[in-house]
């Protein structure tokens, strides 16, 4: 505007001292990816944001381990209908760096389940019934609307979680801290999870 640049604001939850670069913003801008430096072990990834409900940024993902490598994974590009992800593989050995030529991938292993309308920590009175509705869209995924979810290794017997309802219910009959692990799965065995504690007082 008026000739002249605007002004940039940092994203903190990309930035570190492992040296961002080579970023991809889908055309929505509902993610994000990037390489990264990770370790001398596997040296540049690719990673993955998503914004959340609140429009705000979530802290960056690994991409899975069968997109990325121990070469330097570098320069992604996803195509329109977000069915391909596309980027290079920069090669260091005896011989020096190698370019890569162009690798191309279907994004199952890409887009996964990921934490969207956050269900926060709650409080119940001992001995008394209580209904806590789930967010229909606490996970979101970009390549599946369908996700299946679970309360995993529900080791409570007066607690229950309705999946189609979306409804945690429970009768707790002691005190204490509960911690809860809900999980969302998509059709591509992708499974994501997200913990929250149930606080039962008198």
């Amino acid at each position: 505007m008026n000739n002249e640049y605007q002004s940039a604001n940092v994203i903190p939850e990309f930035s570190s001292s492992n040296d961002e670069e080579s970023v991809f913003i889908s055309p929505k801008e509902e993610y994000i990816i990037f390489c990264r430096y990770t370790n001398d072990e596997t040296g540049v990834d690719l990673y993955i944001s998503y914004r959340d409900i609140n429009n705000n940024w979530i802290k960056p993902q690994l991409i899975d381990s069968t997109i990325n490598s121990k070469d330097w994974d570098r320069r992604p590009f996803v195509s329109i209908d977000n069915n391909f992800l596309f980027f290079t593989r920069l090669q260091i050995g005896e011989n020096g760096i190698t370019e890569s030529d162009i690798f191309w991938v279907n994004t199952s292993k890409l887009f996964k389940p990921f934490i969207y309308n956050s269900l926060s920590d709650t409080t119940v009175q001992v001995g008394e019934k209580f209904e806590i509705s789930v967010p229909k869209d606490y996970f979101k995924d970009i390549d599946d609307k369908q996700l299946t979810y679970n309360l995993k290794e529900n080791k409570f017997d007066w607690l229950n979680f309705d999946a189609e309802q979306m409804k945690l219910l429970g009768l707790p009959p002691v005190e204490g801290d509960f911690e809860l692990t809900f999980t969302a799965s998509d059709k591509s065995s992708n499974t994501s999870y997200d913990k929250i504690v149930i606080t039962v007082k008198k």
